[in-house]
């Protein structure tokens, strides 16, 4: 049997034409929201997490209208606005995460998602960056409350919810690769309660007084950082090997 074999020519010309087409660049992190909307549609991106959204929804939005009916007599919140807003500001975020990530991996269908060509883990960015909106959103409702019941700055309210969340999610989107997600997630949690819940409780007056100290640019500053490290890393994803395998493994 004859084996032809390319010659000088053609091999030169196919290393030109592989050279000027030049290695293909990964998506940017809007460009990949774009085709997921686009390919997928958002119905089909949440499928089977509304009853777990609906919840947390409903749960943050009756605790924020019990807050902002008893604020005014609860004397022993007034000293702790602050340290709240840091504390809770990520805790829709992780729960939505845990809660809507364990859900999927305890589906009957988990293998077959995992073998898509938009798998769980395509599924897992888009919805991290929804979620982190969400937390937005309702620390900034959250902060609104808190202005217009007390004699409470919305601005320190809002800088330090918004630095808090994304240096949580900064925090979590670095350590994803090393760890189990639901793993990653949890003690992450857990890390973020003993650090900024124990204080506040503890040593209200004194962390209030730390919080206040640093100037809201310092905490927009962080915000900023934290949010382009995690838009740059988000969309990195689906296709990072060591979290496939972990994915599997829950």
């Amino acid at each position: 049997m004859d084996v032809i074999y390319p010659n000088e020519e053609q091999i030169h010309g196919a290393v030109q034409k592989i050279c000027a087409a030049g290695v293909q660049k990964p998506d940017g992190f809007f460009r990949f929201v774009r085709r997921m909307q686009g390919q997928i549609g958002l119905r089909q991106i949440f499928l089977g997490c509304y009853d777990v959204l609906l919840f947390l929804l409903s749960l943050a939005l009756f605790l924020i209208f019990c807050l902002a009916l008893t604020l005014e007599t609860a004397t022993v919140l007034h000293s702790r606005v602050y340290p709240s807003a840091f504390a809770c500001a990520p805790l829709f975020y992780a729960l939505a995460l845990i809660l809507c990530y364990a859900k999927e991996r305890g589906s009957a269908c988990f293998a077959l998602k995992m073998s898509c060509k938009y798998n769980l883990l395509y599924l897992l960015a888009y919805r991290m960056f929804v979620f982190a909106l969400g937390g937005l959103g309702l620390n900034t409702v959250f902060a609104m409350v808190c202005s217009a019941r007390l004699d409470a700055s919305f601005a320190q309210l809002f800088c330090l919810s918004f630095s808090a969340l994304f240096l949580f999610a900064a925090a979590f989107i670095a350590l994803l690769p090393r760890m189990r997600p639901v793993r990653a997630i949890s003690l992450l949690a857990l890390l973020w309660l003993a650090l900024t819940a124990l204080p506040a409780l503890l040593f209200a007056e004194a962390f209030t007084a730390f919080l206040l100290r640093i100037p809201e640019a310092v905490y927009l500053l962080l915000s900023v950082c934290c949010v382009l490290l995690y838009l740059r890393f988000l969309a990195r994803i689906p296709t990072n090997r060591r979290l496939r395998n972990y994915a599997h493994l829950a």
